[in-house]
């Protein structure tokens, strides 16, 4: 699994088939940083719950 509070092409070049990339694919938001990334959906509970979902993914 990669998180990046970004853009994500670098780590999906890494990553290998079946990976999770998390990440931020546009520019252009501002405010607080911690409304922006809700905003974009970049939160903790996202992140979270992608886990899950690769960590079941690999278990099957």
């Amino acid at each position: 699994m990669w998180i990046e509070a970004g853009v994500t092409i670098g780590w999906r070049a890494l990553a290998r088939p079946g990976d999770t990339v998390i990440g931020i694919e546009r520019f252009g938001e501002s405010g607080p940083g911690p409304e922006v990334a809700a905003h974009l959906g970049l939160t903790a509970k996202v992140v979270f719950d992608a886990a899950l979902r690769s960590i079941a993914a690999r278990s099957d």
